[in-house]
């Protein structure tokens, strides 16, 4: 399954709404046009990402993640979040990577969409 960062940043967007900290499991929440097994792969690796706080069901030799619950961000989700909330940012940092046709790590990404805030910033503060 292929990683869809608009759906991480959905995610995300939707846990910093939520008003407290009560357990979610994916199959709770849906997203238009992600189905559940989806939604809950997304889960598992934002969890590992340590994108989201979650309980974490393993296997009995406790190795394989079964399933991650999440009831909050991190601080690297919110980090990651106020990077890519505006949808103006996150459109042209997309776009950035579309261009140079690379692909969209994560890490690169999180710069790219910080190095386009800061130039939002160099405009405001000249």
């Amino acid at each position: 399954m292929k990683r869809d960062m608009d759906l991480v940043r959905t995610i995300l967007l939707h846990f910093e709404e939520k008003k407290d900290f009560r357990h979610q499991k994916p199959e709770d929440f849906q997203f238009a046009g992600f189905d559940e097994r989806t939604i809950a792969y997304h889960v598992d690796l934002m969890y590992e990402a340590g994108l989201l706080s979650c309980e974490a069901t393993r296997s009995r030799g406790k190795e394989r993640l079964v399933q991650a619950i999440p009831y909050r961000l991190t601080w690297q989700g919110h980090e990651f979040l106020d990077a890519a909330r505006n949808p103006k940012v996150w459109e042209q940092a997309k776009s950035t990577f579309r261009e140079k046709a690379i692909g969209m790590s994560f890490d690169l990404l999180r710069e790219v969409l910080i190095g386009l805030s800061r130039a939002g910033l160099g405009s405001i503060t000249s």
